[in-house]
């Protein structure tokens, strides 16, 4: 974990690489959540929920990154899994920070590949 440490403190991520970083940690936490799920359910061993510490496998990556939470992480995911739809000048922009995940919007609505929860009320 060093390693990545130094490479988060010496150079910010663009959020592709964050994304990207994110799938790898989701699957650790993922085997993590799956022993304590078996420890809790088969065996003595309790665990005490604390509610300071996020549960869900996607909230814990959220959290350990500093994305803000899972919903924004979705919606990041999202866009880094459907980068063709977007035109190649707001694919950068939002990599790149210029453009928020809440901001992207297709044109037709109808054919949208964006779900719902990227409409803005």
């Amino acid at each position: 974990m060093v390693g990545v440490s130094e490479n988060e403190t010496r150079k910010d991520f663009s959020k592709s690489e964050r994304v990207e970083y994110a799938r790898r940690l989701e699957r650790i936490e993922s085997l993590k959540a799956e022993k304590r799920k078996a420890a809790t359910q088969f065996g003595s061993d309790t665990v005490r929920l604390n509610s300071d510490i996020p549960q869900r496998t996607d909230e814990v990556v959220a959290h350990k990154l500093g994305i803000g939470g899972k919903d924004t992480y979705r919606k990041e995911k999202f866009i880094s899994d459907n980068r063709s739809t977007l035109t190649p000048e707001d694919f950068a922009d939002w990599d790149e920070g210029r453009l928020s995940a809440s901001s992207i919007k297709n044109e037709d609505a109808e054919t949208s590949p964006f779900p719902k929860f990227f409409s803005c009320k």
